[in-house]
């Protein structure tokens, strides 16, 4: 692909599971990128992805909780991409170490808790003149520009609602994104209400309209765009992260989550057993399907909901991985071209401009990629 380029760069990309195998080949076919250097704790896994991501990048074998290797690793590199998941177990280590070693950061981080976390190293990454973009992923990031969009077609938001859909099956093997979603499903989530943050149970029904396709019911669920959009909008009244699921799968989610917070499972343990176990109908429910909705869309309200728009990028069909992988590897063309704000840790609605940023996620897909926004 041909993208402005300020220098090339030697980057290192941290997890080669179904996230960074996808990164790593988008990013070995970067022109600013120098060298590739793709990390895992599976050496196999490593070698994997390097292969596929040409002759630019090599595989090392790394256990990122080796925080000696860790560091000695980043000192070698320009920009780091963290893939290495779940975020609330190990976020806040790379990132640190980051930090220390003067090395950019780009991550798909999809819990609340270290984005808070990280948010608060602000000065400190402005005062070392480094960057950290955070959440640059489907959701968050991709629905973070939408909602952005979004709210600029109605003016003055008061209230915006990130979301995204999932298809009535599930993977059948453990990975950090099903543990994240029993960790965010459970618990208390931090969101905005009536001008304010608060902390509430999960998986409580919010009613959606989204124009020209109608009225559907998403269940909230924690995620860092209801904390880093009001930052943005000051004008915000409310901003929740939604899912939209089949009814069946949403009374499984609202079974396994119980049971963490009874006590009887932990994160992982729900996941793993919602994933053997889970047939498609295979629970009863009252919550109706509606709609279609699309795979990731945002919502903004004003004037007290009479005012509201949606966006929804029109991004290719794809799996998980190349879905969070490829928004990532935009944000680094765009850091790499001197495109992105910074330095300080930038949400990606601080980060980039909607425009820019899907342009570019055109280019690293290789497909037209535009953000459709309708008013109601």
């Amino acid at each position: 692909m041909t993208v402005p380029r300020s220098g090339k760069s030697r980057v290192l990309l941290l997890g080669a599971g179904a996230v960074g195998r996808e990164a790593a080949a988008l990013a070995g076919g970067l022109s600013a990128v120098a060298h590739l250097t793709v990390a895992d704790r599976d050496a196999q896994a490593a070698a994997a992805a390097a292969a596929g991501a040409g002759p630019r990048a090599t595989p090392i074998l790394l256990d990122v909780e080796d925080d000696v290797a860790l560091a000695t690793l980043l000192e070698d590199h320009d920009v780091v991409l963290n893939c290495v998941g779940p975020y609330f177990r190990y976020a806040q280590r790379v990132f640190d170490a980051a930090l220390d070693t003067g090395t950019d950061y780009l991550d798909v981080n999809d819990d609340w808790q270290p984005t808070l976390s990280l948010l608060n190293s602000d000065a400190a990454w402005r005062a070392a003149g480094r960057t950290a973009i955070v959440g640059i992923g489907t959701s968050p990031g991709v629905a973070n520009l939408a909602a952005v969009a979004a709210a600029r077609a109605v003016g003055t938001p008061e209230r915006i609602v990130t979301g995204w859909t999932m298809p009535d099956r599930l993977e059948r093997e453990g990975t950090a994104a099903s543990e994240h979603w029993l960790y965010q499903s459970s618990g208390r989530i931090r969101l905005f209400a009536d001008g304010a943050f608060c902390d509430e149970p999960p998986l409580a029904e919010r009613m959606l309209n989204y124009p020209g396709i109608g009225r559907r019911a998403g269940l909230t669920v924690g995620h860092p765009e209801a904390i880093t959009l009001p930052r943005e909008f000051p004008s915000l009244k409310d901003c929740v992260n939604v899912m939209v699921l089949p009814g069946s799968l949403a009374a499984a989610l609202r079974y396994y989550a119980g049971l963490v917070d009874e006590g009887r499972l932990d994160a992982e343990g729900a996941a793993g057993k919602m994933a053997q176990e889970y047939a498609p109908g295979s629970y009863p429910t009252d919550l109706p399907d509606g709609p279609g909705y699309p795979p990731v869309f945002a919502i903004a309200e004003a004037e007290g909901g009479s005012r509201f728009a949606a966006a929804r990028p029109r991004l290719p069909a794809s799996g998980a991985g190349l879905a969070a992988a490829a928004p990532l590897i935009a944000g680094l063309v765009l850091l790499l071209s001197g495109h992105a704000a910074g330095p300080g840790v930038l949400a990606p609605e601080r980060a980039f401009e909607p425009d820019a940023f899907f342009a570019t996620l055109g280019l690293v897909t290789g497909v037209e990629t535009a953000l459709e926004v309708v008013t109601g």
